[in-house]
Order: C-alpha cells, then sequence, then structure tokens
C-alpha cells in the first residue's frame, strides 16, 4: 500500500509539472512573415527598421555565407587545391561576419525593437542612425510609377 501511494504521488507531481499550460500566448517569431511586422509598424520610421532588418538579414548575411561551401568545394578538389586554400582566407572571415549578423537582425530582435518602439517611440542609437539613413534615401530617391 505505501509502495502504491508514492508511485501515485510520483506520478501526480511528475504530471503537474511537466505538464504544457494551454494559456502560454508564445510567439513564434521563425513564423512571422515581412507583412506580420508591416502590421506593427506605426509609421515610416518604424517602416525603415523593418526594411533594414529584413535588407540586412536577406542581402548581406547570406551572400556572405553562400561562399563558404564553394570554397570547401574548391579546397576538396585536388587541381584546384591552393585556390581553395586561398580563397577560405578570404571566405571564412566573411562567413563569420555574415553568422554574426543573422544573429543580430534575427526576428527575435525585430519584434523586441518594435514593440519597444511602439511603447516608447525611441530606438536604439545604431538603429535611429540606420533608420535616418534609410528615410534620408527614400525622400531623396523618386518613386516612379
Amino acid at each position: 500500500m505505501k509502495n502504491i501511494t508514492l508511485l501515485f504521488l510520483t506520478l501526480l507531481i511528475s504530471l503537474s509539472s511537466f505538464s504544457q499550460n494551454e494559456n502560454d500566448d508564445k510567439i513564434k517569431y521563425r513564423k512571422l512573415s515581412y507583412n506580420d511586422f508591416k502590421k506593427l509598424s506605426i509609421n515610416d520610421t518604424s517602416d525603415a527598421v523593418i526594411d533594414l532588418f529584413y535588407n540586412k538579414r536577406d542581402n548581406a548575411a547570406f551572400t556572405q555565407i553562400i561562399l563558404l561551401p564553394m570554397t570547401v568545394i574548391l579546397t576538396v578538389i585536388p587541381p584546384t587545391h591552393f585556390v581553395g586554400i586561398g580563397t577560405a582566407f578570404i571566405s571564412v572571415p566573411l562567413f563569420i561576419n555574415g553568422t554574426m549578423t543573422l544573429i543580430k537582425y534575427r526576428k527575435k530582435n525585430l519584434y523586441k525593437v518594435l514593440t519597444e518602439y511602439k511603447k516608447t517611440q525611441t530606438l536604439p542609437k545604431s538603429m535611429r542612425k540606420k533608420a535616418n539613413r534609410i528615410l534620408e534615401n527614400y525622400e531623396v530617391l523618386p518613386i516612379n510609377y
């Protein structure tokens, strides 16, 4: 009887401590799209921040990361072994920089910046400078329809 009570008590404790709460509203940042972030936008500055994050991710980070697999292929092929080693000196730092850019400009950080901007109407200093540059470029570039 004592063993059954201990087993039942252990089972109840494990069920209560490892059960998931249905009311948790966790946001899956990876599944948010560009349009979802545009819905969070409140003015031109937040639009510029969204464009900044997506441009950095798509243009800068992925183009820097894509060079490393080509370098590995060149290093493995025997006739181009020395060429592969030479290009490795160029592509490895680019790969590291691209990975750091992906980490810095991930969607979770974008969501945090946008929600903070919505509450306080202030951006971090580095984001403010970059967003101001983007806004100036929008004003300088004529839009042709």
